[in-house]
Protein backbone atom coordinates (compact mmCIF):
# COMPACT_ATOMS: atom_id res chain seq x y z
CA UNK A 1 0.00 0.00 0.00
CA UNK A 2 1.31 3.51 -1.11
CA UNK A 3 1.96 6.07 1.59
CA UNK A 4 -0.66 9.15 1.43
CA UNK A 5 0.90 12.51 1.57
CA UNK A 6 -0.37 15.50 2.05
CA UNK A 7 1.62 19.06 1.00
CA UNK A 8 0.83 22.27 2.53
CA UNK A 9 2.60 24.92 0.38
CA UNK A 10 2.80 28.28 2.85
CA UNK A 11 5.24 30.29 -0.05
CA UNK A 12 5.05 30.66 -3.70
CA UNK A 13 7.80 28.22 -4.85
CA UNK A 14 4.88 25.21 -5.98
CA UNK A 15 6.52 22.80 -8.43
CA UNK A 16 3.45 21.98 -10.27
CA UNK A 17 0.29 24.96 -9.68
CA UNK A 18 -1.69 22.28 -11.54
CA UNK A 19 -1.97 20.44 -9.27
CA UNK A 20 -2.19 22.76 -6.29
CA UNK A 21 -5.35 22.85 -4.48
CA UNK A 22 -6.81 26.38 -3.60
CA UNK A 23 -9.88 26.23 -1.98
CA UNK A 24 -10.58 24.22 1.64
CA UNK A 25 -13.63 22.66 -0.28
CA UNK A 26 -11.41 21.29 -3.04
CA UNK A 27 -8.64 19.95 -0.30
CA UNK A 28 -11.30 18.00 1.77
CA UNK A 29 -13.35 16.40 -1.04
CA UNK A 30 -9.37 14.78 -2.36
CA UNK A 31 -8.15 13.83 1.44
CA UNK A 32 -11.59 12.30 2.05
CA UNK A 33 -11.33 10.41 -1.38
CA UNK A 34 -7.92 8.89 0.33
CA UNK A 35 -5.70 10.59 -2.52
CA UNK A 36 -2.27 9.26 -2.51
CA UNK A 37 -0.54 12.49 -2.87
CA UNK A 38 -2.60 16.22 -2.17
CA UNK A 39 -0.71 19.60 -2.57
CA UNK A 40 -2.60 22.68 -1.17
CA UNK A 41 -2.17 26.22 0.09
CA UNK A 42 -4.66 26.02 3.20
CA UNK A 43 -2.72 25.53 6.75
CA UNK A 44 -6.37 24.64 7.39
CA UNK A 45 -5.52 20.55 6.79
CA UNK A 46 -2.46 21.14 8.87
CA UNK A 47 -4.32 18.91 11.55
CA UNK A 48 -2.98 15.53 13.85
CA UNK A 49 -6.98 13.90 11.91
CA UNK A 50 -5.18 13.58 8.90
CA UNK A 51 -2.16 11.99 10.72
CA UNK A 52 -4.89 9.81 12.67
CA UNK A 53 -6.16 8.70 9.27
CA UNK A 54 -2.63 7.81 7.69
CA UNK A 55 -1.31 10.75 5.57
CA UNK A 56 2.27 11.74 6.54
CA UNK A 57 2.14 15.77 6.55
CA UNK A 58 4.48 17.77 4.91
CA UNK A 59 4.52 21.56 5.11
CA UNK A 60 6.93 23.93 2.81
CA UNK A 61 7.99 26.77 4.20
CA UNK A 62 8.15 30.34 3.27
CA UNK A 63 12.43 29.57 3.41
CA UNK A 64 12.38 26.40 1.19
CA UNK A 65 12.58 24.20 3.85
CA UNK A 66 10.34 21.56 4.60
CA UNK A 67 9.30 19.83 7.78
CA UNK A 68 7.33 16.62 8.40
CA UNK A 69 4.47 17.16 10.48
CA UNK A 70 4.28 13.68 13.30
CA UNK A 71 3.38 13.05 16.75
CA UNK A 72 6.64 14.04 19.28
CA UNK A 73 8.85 16.71 18.81
CA UNK A 74 9.86 18.36 15.74
CA UNK A 75 12.89 20.00 15.14
CA UNK A 76 13.47 23.18 17.57
CA UNK A 77 9.88 23.49 18.42
CA UNK A 78 9.82 23.01 22.50
CA UNK A 79 6.60 21.43 22.23
CA UNK A 80 5.37 18.55 21.78
CA UNK A 81 2.84 17.39 19.14
CA UNK A 82 0.05 15.03 20.33
CA UNK A 83 -3.45 13.92 18.77
CA UNK A 84 -5.11 16.30 20.69
CA UNK A 85 -2.70 19.14 19.61
CA UNK A 86 -3.77 22.14 17.50
CA UNK A 87 -1.39 21.83 14.78
CA UNK A 88 -2.41 24.69 12.44
CA UNK A 89 -1.87 27.33 15.40
CA UNK A 90 1.26 25.65 15.79
CA UNK A 91 2.18 26.15 12.36
CA UNK A 92 1.09 29.65 12.09
CA UNK A 93 3.02 30.77 14.89
CA UNK A 94 6.06 28.84 13.40
CA UNK A 95 6.72 26.68 15.57
CA UNK A 96 8.08 24.25 13.20
CA UNK A 97 9.81 26.90 10.75
CA UNK A 98 9.09 29.88 8.91
CA UNK A 99 5.65 29.48 7.75
CA UNK A 100 4.12 32.97 7.83
CA UNK A 101 6.41 36.32 8.00
CA UNK A 102 4.06 37.25 11.13
CA UNK A 103 6.10 35.71 13.55
CA UNK A 104 10.13 35.56 13.77
CA UNK A 105 11.28 31.82 14.41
Amino acid sequence: MEQKELHIWMGENYPNKNALLLTVEETEKKLQANYISVNTVQPHFCSTDWLVRGYRIFVHMLDDKVVEIKLGYIGNCTREVKVSTALEKMMLSNCFGKATRDYEV
